[in-house]
């Protein structure tokens, strides 16, 4: 499939779809990019749940715009978010972000990212379903 926001989630979990996009936008923009959160494909750490949630959930990236202005980024590489992580992202974005911008960046291979401050998100949110995985954890498909 093109679209990570249809692919399966054997598909998305091969590789790190969501981050290559995210990269090769930023360095075709000229948009200056640094990790800064935890990959949990590449870097693998045993026990990694045993992390506080706050740490687990640091954004992907911090960026600077063309003007110097820095802004974190959480790359999502599908639509559908937990539950449990829309509270940490909330969490994030109050107590974190500090005089930086936070945005979820929807990062789907053969388009640019779609930029999405949390404010913007909560409006998406109203009439949506919760639905539920296999493993019981729940999660909203986010129209984009």
């Amino acid at each position: 499939m093109n679209n990570t926001a249809r692919d399966t989630y054997e598909n998305r979990c091969k590789g790190r779809v969501g981050e290559d996009v995210f990269e090769s936008y930023c360095t075709k923009k000229e948009i200056k990019f640094f990790r800064t959160g935890f990959d949990e494909k590449e870097d693998q750490i045993e026990k990694f749940w045993l992390v506080h949630p706050a740490l687990r959930h640091i954004p992907d990236y911090l960026i600077e715009n063309k003007s110097g202005d820095p802004s974190w980024i959480h790359v999502k590489g599908t639509p559908r978010i937990k539950l449990n992580d829309l509270f940490a992202y909330y969490q994030f974005d109050q107590m974190f972000k500090g005089e930086c911008g936070f945005y979820l960046a929807f990062c789907f291979r053969g388009q640019d990212p779609t930029f999405m401050t949390m404010e913007a998100l909560q409006a998406r949110l109203t009439g949506l379903t919760i639905k539920e995985w296999n493993d019981g954890k729940q999660y909203v498909h986010i129209p984009l």
